[in-house]
């Protein structure tokens, strides 16, 4: 099933990476960095016009899908490895962002 939910996926993930019992905390984090560094490096060496690189381009939704996955993954392991509940913690957050920009994208007259 695709339909999962965020507190769902934190479950899975938890089941198949046991993080309470494996790496530490800065472990952890170093992981997030990484993922995030990969991403980065498949947008920096992407440059259409170098013609060995337009296949790359051609591809390049798909990378960066897999980088994200790989970023969600490791975010996942490490808001588990803290005991954070990922919904809780976005909703909130994204309360915050509404309060904030509630008039920001508003045209000024």
């Amino acid at each position: 099933e695709n339909n999962k939910s965020l507190a769902k996926l934190q479950t899975l993930v938890d089941k198949q990476a046991r993080v309470g019992e494996s790496i530490g905390l800065k472990t952890e984090f170093y992981i997030v960095g990484n993922e995030v560094g990969e991403l980065g490096r498949i947008i920096n060496h992407i440059d259409p016009r170098k013609k060995e690189e337009k296949e790359l381009e051609n591809k390049r939704g798909e990378k960066i899908s897999e980088e994200l996955a790989d970023i969600f993954y490791a975010l996942i392991c490490f808001a588990n490895k803290n005991q954070i509940n990922l919904t809780d913690s976005l909703l909130n957050k994204m309360g915050i962002f509404e309060k904030r920009d509630e008039e920001r994208f508003q045209k000024h007259s």
